[in-house]
């Protein structure tokens, strides 16, 4: 069966316009060419498509039935078109994006609804890390952004090695805390070190492969690690221990007393800086610059909605 795409654009057209001499207006061709294309489909399908009785060229059944798929073919090609047109202008097939887990995924899934409907042909990784994992699996994913928090900044020979740029995100802080019936949160008196030690300390571990940072770690002898950091907040609910809970996370439970804040005398809330960044030689092209624009936008957002309430 030898069909093409003008036969298939043929067929289209004599259903829209009802008759062959309009489908050839339509075209910008003779009546005869178009008489000819549609014969020729139908020698090669073996199947009568129009019913020529009357005035009007109208569909048999079966020509009813190839015409739905024929439609379907002609916007599969034109979707073809546009995503060919769009690669060449500079949208990537793949972009990878590498967060920290610690990071709110709300406005990051706004963002990524923003991004996907604009319609590009660029497919879209989310990879989730903690702490120097986040520039580990980057680096070696050969990822195109990175979301992390900056505690890469405690190993700047390797920040010079991985050679990055990146601009600051929106400060993140997270809070001590621990379950509202918990023995660190049962009277508002500032604790030390010391007495924290004696308790069991909440952590989620840093997934790159060297293991070694810990977030703002009270250096209890008794540690549960996690897996991620809504992971870790059941478990402070739980009441299995304290440990430090990214803000977008405590709040509620602070607010609803399933929480309660542990007066650490050193402070018991922490500020991070997070980075968006990219590879310094190889600038975002323009799908990665269009998500990061974004992503940035939504955090800044959900920044300033914050600071309204």
């Amino acid at each position: 069966m030898d069909l093409t795409l003008d036969q298939l654009r043929v067929l289209d057209a004599i259903a829209a316009e009802g008759t062959f001499t309009g489908a050839g207006r339509r075209l910008h061709r003779a009546t005869s060419a178009v008489s000819y294309a549609i014969k020729q489909l139908e020698d090669a399908i073996g199947v009568t498509l129009f019913d020529r009785s009357g005035h009007k060229a109208s569909l048999t059944p079966a020509g009813e039935r190839v015409l739905i798929e024929a439609r379907a073919v002609l916007a599969r090609v034109e979707g073809l078109h546009r995503v060919t047109r769009e690669l060449a202008s500079g949208f990537e097939p793949r972009v990878l994006v590498v967060i920290d887990g610690v990071l709110p995924l709300e406005p990051m899934m706004r963002a990524l609804r923003r991004f996907t409907e604009l319609g590009t042909p660029t497919r879209v990784e989310l990879k989730v890390e903690f702490l120097l994992g986040v520039h580990e699996r980057f680096v070696e994913d050969d990822g195109d952004l990175y979301l992390s928090l900056g505690v890469e900044d405690q190993t700047p020979e390797r920040e010079r090695e991985r050679s990055v740029s990146w601009r600051a995100l929106p400060a993140l802080e997270v809070l001590l805390v621990a379950s509202a019936d918990h023995p660190l949160t049962s009277r508002s008196q500032r604790r030390s070190r010391e007495e924290l030690a004696e308790h069991v300390e909440l952590t989620v571990a840093d997934s790159s492969r060297a293991g070694s940072v810990r977030l703002a770690a009270i250096g209890s002898p008794s540690v549960v690690r996690l897996s991620d950091f809504h992971a870790k907040r059941e478990a402070l609910l739980g009441g299995v221990g304290f440990g430090w809970l990214p803000r977008h996370l405590a709040d509620e439970p602070l607010r609803d007393k399933r929480l309660g804040v542990v007066l650490l005398d050193e402070g018991f809330r922490r500020r991070f800086t997070p980075r968006i960044g990219w590879h310094a030689a190889r600038p975002p092209g323009r799908g990665a610059a269009q998500l990061a624009r974004f992503i940035t936008e939504e955090l800044e957002a959900r920044t300033f909605r914050g600071r309204l309430r």
